[in-house]
């Protein structure tokens, strides 16, 4: 039988045993759950309290180069996927002007999709209709919803690690508990989202009237983000939710290699 899961299999192989030893790294440096201390400057009128992290280790550069090399393969997953199922459609024997025009389709938009459907006209109805179920812009909440959601993240994260500038990895702060406080106190805590470094302010505590004593901030927890258009996103859940999509993907095909 011409076509096979192998490739495809392989690419998301590396990209999960690639995704397993940037997380030990990532840990290694930030541990999970890990506490980091904060120093707290007060206001003089006792109703502003103002919390900046200490020392933060050094994320490491080569973090970035990590994510993109994992976002390349899966992307390559798909792609190869779609060569498979073109290799099985035409029993090992593709024509010339389809072998160089064969690619798993990604797109947010319908109009996107009809304009390169010809990547995969030559395909049977029944992997046409499988893979546009499975393209971001059908908007079902079904079975598809989140997979649909990360494909969508990959293919514009890997279009632009591609083409045209490593992402911005960095460290950022992901939570900052805060003690109880009395309603009358008028209390508000901001904390400060996004990039963080040494003596970065993490969060900003208000009252609209002084409290009488103050407990120690509790700390804070810091995480390794990605951003992409101004939005920041924990790398590892991006990329973990990338790798078990693109996994469900290829599982949605075994049937047509069996």
């Amino acid at each position: 039988m011409a076509g096979s899961l192998e490739g495809p299999l392989a690419k998301w192989t590396r990209a999960q045993a690639h995704l397993n030893r940037l997380s030990d790294e990532i840990f290694g440096v930030f541990p999970l759950n890990k506490t980091w201390p904060v120093r707290t400057e007060p206001d003089r009128s006792g109703l502003e309290y103002r919390f900046y992290v200490g020392e933060l280790p050094r994320v490491e550069p080569d973090w970035a180069f990590s994510a993109g090399e994992i976002m390349f393969n899966l992307r390559a997953a798909l792609d190869y996927l779609a060569y498979e199922l073109h290799l099985r459609r035409f029993r090992g024997r593709l024509p010339r002007g389809v072998e160089g025009t064969t690619q798993f389709p990604i797109y947010d938009r319908l109009d996107d999709f009809r304009r390169n459907f010809h990547r995969i006209k030559e395909l049977s109805r029944r992997d046409q209709r499988a893979l546009e179920h499975l393209q971001p812009y059908v908007a079902r909440r079904d079975q598809w919803h989140n997979a649909r959601f990360w494909l969508s993240r990959l293919n514009a994260l890997h279009n632009v690690d591609k083409h045209r500038k490593l992402h911005l990895v960095t460290a950022s702060l992901v939570s900052t508990p805060f003690p109880k406080m009395d309603p009358a106190l008028g209390f508000e805590s901001n904390p400060t989202w996004g990039p963080a470094g040494p003596e970065s302010q993490v969060d900003h505590w208000t009252f609209l009237k002084a409290p009488s004593k103050i407990e120690p901030h509790p700390g804070v927890q810091i995480q390794v983000i990605l951003e992409h258009r101004a939005e920041w996103v924990e790398l590892r859940r991006l990329l973990s939710g990338c790798l078990t999509s693109v996994y469900r993907v290829i599982e949605r095909f075994a049937d047509r290699f069996e």
